[in-house]
């Protein structure tokens, strides 16, 4: 049982209900990305997603609707909790940033970017976009990988394509050298495997014993900020994810503890890995945001995702 779409499908019935999509999808889908963001999505965002083609806002011909309709969709669950700040002032930035444990409460740094979907490029290698990017002045990059319910609803091979590891592209690793090797990369066996395309491609899995954490996606975020950003950055990879109930929960959390130490040990002090649960981060905005100020937001969040 898929306790995290029945629960978005129970709230949408009694908030939502005429904005549902009719047919096939009538109890999982929205009919536009906006009738699933609250107060709809800024024209700052949606240009990000736009120019993102990751088919967030659009369905495809043969009648799938746009991914952020889903009622159970990461990047709307995303946008949700992080875009209310996005015209806030840079206080209230810092205070989000604080109730995810990325700032610490005396910190007066400024908030200089505050970006869905963004990518960082390596050389001519095509890396996924990350959810979202705060940047903060000085010199720290935070970029935070979202997920709802797609750990306990889909298999994670953690397949890494060959562009990453090919002797050519090798200076990729030049700041990351020591977590290369304890990844055993070279080591790993190689094998072919199709793309979402039929395509056949080149790769290795590197986390075999991983189930429910897309390790390798995490990986492909660290590579491309880390080969994009000043040295003298602070790199804070943080996972955004929602705890679910049971055998899957418990597993899904072992393995995120495993990662972070795997990177805390081999990686230099400058870059770091932290998580943090949605409901964890919800609970603490009601806690410490003035809900006088912040009441429909904070009801928002609050009767749909704790």
């Amino acid at each position: 049982m898929d306790i995290i779409r029945i629960k978005q499908q129970l709230w949408a019935n009694s908030h939502i209900a005429d904005k549902l999509r009719d047919g096939k999808y009538h109890d999982t889908h929205t009919q536009k990305p906006d009738d699933n963001i609250y107060k709809g999505l800024t024209p700052e965002t949606r240009k990000a997603f736009d120019d993102a083609q990751g088919g967030e806002l659009k369905g495809d011909k043969r009648g799938t609707p746009a991914k952020m309709t889903a009622l159970h969709s990461s990047s709307a669950l995303c946008v949700n909790v992080f875009q209310y700040f996005q015209d806030k002032p840079n206080c209230l930035k810092l205070k989000l940033l604080q109730e995810c444990g990325l700032v610490s409460s005396r910190n007066n740094s400024t908030v200089k970017s505050f970006e869905f979907e963004k990518r960082f490029s390596i050389k001519g290698i095509s890396t996924p976009n990350i959810d979202f990017v705060v940047e903060v002045d000085p010199y720290r990059i935070i970029a935070i990988e979202s997920k709802f319910n797609e750990p306990y609803a889909y298999s994670h091979d953690n397949f890494l394509r060959e562009e990453y590891y090919l002797p050519k592209n090798k200076s990729i690793w030049n700041n990351l050298e020591k977590l290369y090797n304890a990844l055993d990369i070279e080591n790993k066996e190689e094998i072919t495997q199709k793309d979402s395309d039929g395509n056949d491609r080149m790769g290795k899995i590197i986390f075999p014993d991983y189930k429910y954490l897309d390790a390798v996606q995490l990986l492909k975020h660290l590579l491309g900020v880390v080969n994009s950003s000043d040295k003298k950055s602070e790199i804070w990879l943080t996972y955004l994810w929602y705890d679910s109930l049971g055998g899957k929960g418990v597993a899904h959390r072992a393995e995120i503890e495993d990662f972070r130490k795997l990177i805390e040990e081999n990686t230099s002090q400058r870059i770091k890995f932290r998580h943090i649960t949605y409901q964890e981060l919800i609970c603490n905005l009601n806690k410490n945001l003035n809900r006088a100020e912040h009441k429909d937001y904070l009801d928002y969040i609050t009767s749909r995702y704790l």
